[in-house]
């Protein structure tokens, strides 16, 4: 499901995706998609309560919308915040980010579904609900800070000459 929602949504949503960021700063469209994320994720749990699977399909897909925007950043991103000596090994971790966020979504699914009895439908929708729960969890633990402390470029450094001095440091 989770890869027929992001081929699905991914050819259209990089186009918006490259619209966005031609007409806001980086940090707003990923401020976007951190809410896309967000909100998908949790409109996904509705199936929780009426026991229908069209929630989790319509979540899964605004939740695949987000990915063209993050991937897109991290281009934007590595050049407004790293020097040029290292822009290329920051790209390099950004992209291995993703796969690696892949793997550990697949072994998660793998590990909370081990040992499941085919013959047992309520025992599969109860997982299946915990696996959800979970993943909202880690999306909203990664999505609400990631909303709220992003800026567009990392403060100047200030060199040490060029810092007021103090008269007295304390840390009391």
């Amino acid at each position: 499901m989770s890869g027929l929602s992001f081929t699905v949504t991914y050819i259209p949503t990089t186009f918006a995706s490259m619209y966005l960021y031609s007409k806001i700063k980086a940090h707003q469209v990923t401020r976007v998609a951190c809410f896309i994320m967000f909100s998908g994720a949790w409109v996904r749990l509705l199936s929780a309560d009426n026991g229908k699977f069209w929630p989790i399909m319509l979540g899964q897909f605004w939740l695949s919308t987000a990915c063209p925007l993050f991937f897109n950043m991290i281009t934007q991103f590595c050049n407004g915040w790293f020097p040029d000596n290292e822009r290329t090994l920051a790209t390099a971790v950004c992209g291995i980010a993703i796969p690696l966020g892949n793997l550990l979504a697949f072994l998660m699914s793998g590990l909370m579904f081990q040992g499941i009895k085919e013959s047992s439908p309520q025992e599969a929708r109860h997982l299946v609900e915990r696996m959800i729960w979970t993943q909202n969890i880690w999306i909203t633990a990664i999505t609400v800070p990631y909303f709220i402390l992003l800026r567009e470029k990392p403060a100047p450094d200030v060199p040490l000459t060029a810092r007021p001095e103090s008269s007295s440091l304390s840390y009391f």
